[in-house]
């Protein structure tokens, strides 16, 4: 009788980590079910704010292109003060180990002006954290890529259940040149 339960318990055990391991599959390495991460679908599951123009954040206009495929958000580059913002919550899985957030970032060089990107992300308790942070200086030859691991908060390190958190994506500043950001994804632990 005895092992009969613990052929049981090894099957619970056995069809949760393969429920977890599909959805890591299905997801393609993510761990977090981050809606338009690549921004096609024009932002759908983002939520863009401008203190300039609000439709103008997730578009396909030049002079800049998107990394990959057609849109990109575009934050900053008013040549005015302003604060322009993406962000969207969304579904976290369980998982064990720290999880990153990936994503890719263009900034041109300025001339003029001032300019600063925020990343943070908000766990379902309201805790914001500081993921990273860009400004004038930072400015890149094209798009790169950055991965940076998400917070030590016991949300996001392990948790016995799914839960919600949100990213946001803050620009600030006067300068004409942009911020520009593309293919955001979270990655399970190596």
């Amino acid at each position: 009788m005895s092992a009969m339960r613990g052929i049981k318990r090894t099957a619970a055990v056995s069809a949760s980590a393969l429920a977890l391991s599909l959805f890591w599959q299905h997801s393609a390495g993510a761990v977090g079910g981050i809606v338009d991460p690549s921004f096609e679908n024009r932002g759908g599951g983002w939520v863009a704010t401008s203190s300039v123009n609000p439709k103008a954040v997730i578009n396909n206009t030049g002079p800049y292109r998107a990394n990959a495929g057609v849109y990109k958000a575009q934050l900053g580059g008013h040549g005015s003060l302003s604060r322009d913002e993406i962000k969207q919550s969304f579904f976290m899985a369980p998982v064990l180990g720290r999880p990153r957030l990936s994503f890719w970032v263009q900034i041109p060089r300025s001339a003029t002006g001032w300019r600063e990107l925020n990343v943070e992300i908000k766990n379902s308790r309201g805790m914001t954290y500081a993921l990273k942070n860009f400004t004038n200086k930072d400015w890149t030859e094209g798009w790169r890529q950055f991965r940076v691991p998400l917070p030590p908060d016991a949300e996001f390190l392990s948790n016995s259940k799914p839960h919600t958190a949100e990213l946001i994506f803050t620009a600030t500043g006067n300068s004409k040149a942009p911020f520009l950001i593309d293919d955001v994804h979270l990655v399970a632990p190596s």
